[in-house]
C-alpha cells in the first residue's frame, strides 16, 4: 500500500513509451502506393493506465513519450503530440541520459521501462523497438542494443532496472501471411520489402559467433542476455504477440495483464516474488486462448514494485483451470517428480508469500490424480470447489507424497543415544530422507552416519566407505545436529538431479534432436580432457517446433550450477529454433582444492514446451548458503517435487534427459611418494 508519509524525493522512474502511429510504407518500386495501415489502437492507452497507476505513488517519478494516431479526417502524416512528446528515438535517448545522469546522484534507485507498440528485426536480425521515425530514410532504428548501452550505464549507476516490452519480435508474420493489422506487434521494416530477402538468405547459425567461458554461453540478443537486471517480454524471439479486447477497448495482452495484476497485489495488500507474478501473467494469456506467454529473461530478486518480494524464488507451483476438461492442472509432472497421490495445499496466486504477512486461513486441498510429462491433473479434496471467473490462476505447495524412492539413512551405533534420536526426529520431519531400521537392513542404505574417533560426525556412503568432498561436523559445534541435517538435504538433492530421467522416453520425440561431441568419449563412457581445455557439443533442432533445453552442471563438490539461469537466460529453457543448432563451449577447470583430477556431470533436460525446475542449484556443501529456511524441510520438499512449470497445458509434451560425464586432470602429473 501507499506509504502513510509521503516521500518529496523520487527514488524510483518509470520511463513510458507508447507508439500507435506509425506512417505508411513508402511506394513501391513501380510507383504504386501503398494503402497498408500499420497503426495500433492500444499501445498509447497501455502506457497512459501505467501512468495513472504509477501517479498514486509519489516516489516514482514517471515520463513519457507517446505517438497517437490523429482524429479521422485530420491529417494523418504526423502524430497528434507536439515535437518534444514524441516517442522518437532522439526524445528516447535524451530521457534515457538524463535517467542515467541523475542516477550518478544516487537518487534514482530503481528504474522502470515500459515499452507498448510494434517489435521488429532490422537487415542484420537484430532486435529493434518500433518508435515513431519522421524520416525513416534518415533516422536510425532503435534496437535493442542501443537500449542495453542505456541499460548497463544505469546499472554501473548501482541502479535496479526492469523491463518489460508489450511487443512480438518475430521475422516470420509477414511470411505466414498474418493480416490482423491493428493487432499483430510486428512491423516491416520502412525501407522497404527487400528486408524479408536478405534475411532469408543471410540468417545466421547461432553456431556462428559463439562465446567460450567457464560455463555455457549462448549467443542471444543482447538485450535478452540479462546479466543485472530483468526483462519481461510478451512473447519469445520467434512468436507473435497481438492487442486484445474489443474494437473500442484494444488493450496489450502483457501490458493489461501486467497492471491488471498489480492493482489487485495492491488491494489484497500482498506481496509475492516476480516468478509468482510471472506465472499468473502465463496462466492469464493461456486463459483466453492466446498460443504464446510473457518470457522471463535475467534476475528474478530485482523489483520496481512494492507488490514483489526482492527474495528467493517462491516454492509454488502454479495451477491453473483448463476450461475444455474442467481439470486443475498442476504445472509440474513426471519431469519434475510429482507421483499420482501426491497432496498440495492451493491458495489463489495472490495470496501473500511474506512471512510476515501470511495468512493463516484453511487452504484447499487437492491430490494429484494423473500425471503426464510436464503437468498433472489434480482434485480437489472435500466439497467442490465453484470456479471464480475472475480467478484464472492459483499456486500449490506441496504438503505430503504418495509412495516413491526414498533416500535412506543409517544412524549407527558409534552415535551416543540422544544424538541418534535428535538426528532421527530431525529427519523424521521430511518425507524423503528416511531413516533406515537396523533389523530391516536388506539393502545397503543411501548414506551411514558414524561418529569418528576425533569426536566428528561423519556421512559415509551405501557402504560405509568415505565420501570425497564431504567435510566432517564437529559434534562439540554449535547445532551440529542441524549442520549434519543440512548435509543430509543437501546430498539429498543432488542425488534426485543424478538420478532424474525419462524411464520411458518418446522415441519420434529424441529423433527431432541431435547432441554431437566434439571429442570421442573414453571406453569407459566419459569423456577425459586436461584442465583448462574446452568441451564442445553441439544441439541440433531438427524438427519444425522449437525445443527448450535446461542443463545442469554437477560438480564433485557438491555443487550444482543451472547453467540457463545463471547465463541469465529464460528460466522456462534456452529456446532453439527450429532447424538452428547451438555450440555448448565449456573451459573446464579443476578447482584448487580438488587436485590432481575432478568429474563433472552435465544434465540436460530437453521438453517440447516451455517449463522450469525451480532451485534446482546448489552451492559447494557446506556453503554459508545452504542454510534451512523459515519453511525447514517444507522448502526441500518443494525443491524437489515442484516444478514452477510454465508450460501450456499440453497432454502430448514430451522430454528427455542426456547426462555426459567429464573427467578433469591435471596438466601436471602428480608426484608419487618415494619409499
Amino acid at each position: 500500500m501507499p506509504p502513510a508519509q509521503p516521500q518529496t524525493e523520487a527514488t524510483h522512474w518509470a520511463v513510458l513509451i507508447g507508439v500507435n502511429f506509425y506512417p505508411k510504407p513508402p511506394a513501391s518500386a513501380n510507383g504504386q502506393e501503398n494503402a497498408k495501415d500499420n497503426s495500433l489502437r492500444a499501445a498509447v492507452a497501455d502506457v497512459e493506465a501505467m501512468e495513472a497507476f504509477f501517479s498514486e505513488w509519489s516516489y516514482v517519478k514517471v515520463s513519457k513519450l507517446t505517438a497517437s494516431k490523429r482524429l479521422d479526417g485530420e491529417c494523418q502524416d504526423t502524430p497528434s503530440e507536439d515535437a518534444k512528446d514524441q516517442a522518437t528515438i532522439e526524445n528516447v535517448s535524451v530521457l534515457l541520459e538524463d535517467v542515467i545522469r541523475t542516477g550518478s546522484l544516487k537518487n534514482i534507485k530503481h528504474v522502470y521501462i515500459h515499452f507498448s507498440g510494434h517489435g521488429g528485426r532490422n537487415s542484420e536480425r537484430e532486435l529493434r523497438l518500433g518508435l515513431y521515425r519522421p524520416n525513416p530514410r534518415q533516422s536510425p532504428a532503435f534496437t535493442t542494443s542501443m537500449l542495453r548501452d542505456c541499460i548497463d550505464k544505469m546499472i554501473n549507476q548501482e541502479m535496479k532496472v526492469t523491463v518489460v516490452l508489450d511487443c512480438c519480435f518475430s521475422a516470420g508474420v509477414k511470411r505466414t501471411g498474418h493480416s490482423a493489422l491493428g493487432q499483430v506487434r510486428f512491423l516491416e521494416d520502412e525501407l522497404g520489402m527487400e528486408e524479408e530477402e536478405e534475411l532469408e538468405s543471410n540468417s545466421v547459425s547461432t553456431q556462428d559467433n559463439s562465446n567460450k567461458m567457464r560455463g555455457a554461453r549462448f549467443q542471444v540478443d543482447r538485450l535478452l542476455d540479462a546479466q543485472g537486471y530483468t526483462i519481461i517480454t510478451a512473447c519469445g524471439q520467434d512468436e507473435t504477440t497481438t492487442e486484445i479486447g474489443g474494437e473500442q477497448k484494444r488493450k496489450g495482452a502483457l501490458s493489461h495483464f501486467l497492471l491488471d495484476s498489480l492493482q489487485l497485489l495492491r488491494r489484497e495488500g500482498s506481496q509475492v516474488t516476480l516468478t509468482t507474478l510471472h506465472e499468473n501473467l502465463q496462466n492469464k494469456f493461456r486463459s483466453i486462448g492466446l498460443n504464446h506467454v510473457p518470457r522471463r529473461y535475467g534476475k528474478s530478486n530485482i523489483c520496481f514494485f512494492e507488490s514483489l518480494l526482492s527474495g528467493p524464488e517462491a516454492a509454488f507451483t502454479s495451477v491453473s483451470f483448463d476450461k475444455e476438461t474442467e481439470e486443475y492442472i498442476l504445472n509440474a509432472g513426471q519431469a519434475h517428480g510429482v507421483c499420482v497421490g501426491d497432496r498440495y495445499e492451493v491458495a489463489a496466486w495472490w495470496a501473500s508469500e511474506n512471512v510476515e504477512s501470511r495468512s493463516k486461513e484453511q487452504l484447499d486441498e487437492f491430490v494429484v490424480a494423473t500425471t503426464r510429462s510436464l503437468d498433472s491433473v489434480i482434485k480437489l479434496i472435500g466439497s467442490r470447489k465453484e470456479v471464480n471467473p475472475e480467478l484464472r490462476s492459483w499456486k500449490a505447495k506441496a504438503v505430503s507424497f504418495s509412495s516413491r524412492q526414498r533416500v535412506t539413512v543409517h544412524i549407527t551405533d558409534s552415535l551416543p543415544q540422544a544424538d541418534r534420536e535428535q538426528l532421527r526426529q530431525s529427519l523424521s520431519e521430511n518425507p524423503v530422507l528416511q531413516v533406515s531400521i537396523p533389523e530391516k537392513l536388506l539393502d545397503l542404505p543411501t548414506f551411514n552416519v558414524e561418529l569418528d574417533a576425533e569426536n566428528a560426525f561423519r556421512v559415509l556412503d551405501g557402504a560405509a566407505e568415505p565420501i570425497p568432498n564431504v567435510p566432517p561436523i564437529q559434534r562439540s559445534a554449535k547445532d551440529s545436529i542441524e549442520s549434519l541435517t543440512r548435509t543430509l538435504e543437501h546430498l539429498a538433492k543432488y542425488k534426485f538431479l543424478q538420478g532424474l530421467k525419462n524411464l520411458s522416453p518418446d522415441a519420434e520425440f529424441e529423433k527431432l534432436f541431435s547432441m554431437t561431441c566434439a571429442d570421442e568419449s573414453g571406453d569407459d563412457g566419459r569423456y577425459h580432457i586436461e584442465d583448462g581445455q574446452t568441451w564442445k557439443l553441439d544441439f541440433e533442432n531438427l524438427g519444425t517446433e522449437p525445443l527448450f533445453v535446461h542443463i545442469f552442471n554437477m560438480c564433485s563438490s557438491w555443487s550444482v550450477t543451472d547453467i540457463i539461469r545463471d547465463e541469465g537466460e529464460d528460466p522456462d529453457g534456452f529456446e532453439i529454433a527450429p532447424g538452428s543448432k547451438f555450440p555448448l563451449c565449456l573451459e573446464m577447470e579443476i578447482p584448487e582444492q580438488h587436485l590432481p583430477r575432478t568429474e563433472d556431470v552435465l544434465k540436460f533436460i530437453v521438453t517440447s514446451k516451455p517449463t522450469r525446475f525451480p532451485l534446482l542449484s546448489l552451492p559447494e556443501i557446506g556453503d554459508s548458503g545452504t542454510t534451512r529456511g523459515s519453511d525447514g524441510f517444507n522448502e526441500f520438499h518443494d525443491f524437489i517435487f515442484s516444478g514452477l512449470g510454465a508450460m501450456r497445458n499440453d497432454r502430448d509434451a514430451k522430454w528427455s534427459t542426456k547426462t555426459f560425464t567429464i573427467v578433469i586432470s591435471s596438466r601436471e602429473p602428480s608426484s608419487e611418494p618415494h619409499g
